[in-house]
């Protein structure tokens, strides 16, 4: 009877640390988040008119944390963008309609930081591009921005440690170190350009702090409803500032926005960030 007894617990044992080192390799989750948002721009583009426009800006994006390796601290995130913005100048007879998109891959590896707090940093590269169009200007009707950064970019991240409500934040940013943009002379044509410059690959420009500074902060918090979906709500701050050719071209934007966000087990909720299925790569519980 003893003999059985040892038997049965060694074997109880033998589960339980299987099990552990289950749950202790769990694979991470991907996460994603899609939203919409709504706000105000600023826009002053001297090849189009020395006075500043304001208007609304509308946006769509999208990101994404894609771990590298099963048990790795690095990770991919991923950030696209859209805005479209419809501005006026102070007398409002006349509009700028603003186009802008940009895709934005970083490479960032995870440190663990007191009290749950996880913090990314690492490099990225940003490619953006956009277009400036306007309603009176006969001579020279839009502007155009074509150009690519290498960035810099930091995540600080904390989620509320509580199954029924684990509630995450995240606070981001990223500033431009050096790149490449297309650069057009002063009282210059695009015409002119394409064919006495030979296009815009030729033509193009070493870009640093010293002619443009180009950044982005932004706040989200992922907010669990029961088992149903997780909605994300948040801010965003673009700013873009280059001198080219004599020319200032400055852009803010302020948008607010709400979309739904999730990782493997996607819009299920609270079930997701918790599940025993997959654990989230960021507040995942991997010793650091």
């Amino acid at each position: 009877m003893k003999r059985i007894i040892c038997i049965v617990a060694v074997l109880f044992t033998f589960v339980q640390v299987a099990f552990a080192q289950e749950n202790a390799s769990l694979p991470p989750s991907n996460y994603l988040s899609f939203k919409a948002g709504i706000g105000g721009t600023v826009i002053t583009d001297e090849w189009l008119s020395p006075l500043r426009y304001g208007g609304t800006a509308y946006t769509l994006s999208g990101e994404g944390e894609f771990p590298f390796t099963y048990k790795g601290q690095w990770m991919l995130r991923m950030d696209s963008y859209f805005q479209y913005s419809n501005t006026l100048n102070p007398a409002q007879n006349a509009s700028i309609s603003y186009f802008r998109g940009e895709i934005h891959p970083e490479a960032m590896v995870r440190f663990a930081l007191p009290y749950g707090f996880r913090l990314g940093v690492g490099p990225g590269i940003r490619i953006a591009g956009g277009a400036r169009i306007h309603s009176r200007n006969g001579n020279n009707p839009a502007s155009f921005d074509a150009k690519a950064d290498i960035t810099a970019g930091v995540l600080l991240g904390w989620r509320v440690p509580s199954p029924k409500w684990p509630i995450a934040f995240r606070l981001y940013a990223n500033i431009n170190t050096i790149g490449v943009a297309n650069r057009i002379g002063y009282a210059e044509s695009y015409y002119e350009q394409f064919y006495v410059d030979g296009g815009f690959v030729r033509s193009a420009l070493c870009t640093h702090w010293g002619n443009q500074l180009q950044s982005t902060l932004s706040f989200t918090v992922d907010v669990p409803l029961w088992n149903a979906i997780t909605l994300q709500a948040g801010y965003r701050f673009d700013a873009d500032a280059a001198r080219i050719s004599s020319r200032r071209r400055i852009m803010t934007t302020h948008t607010g926005f709400v979309g739904i966000s999730f990782e493997t087990l996607w819009l299920r909720g609270r079930r997701a960030t918790t599940s025993d299925k997959a654990k989230s790569f960021l507040f995942g519980n991997v010793a650091l």
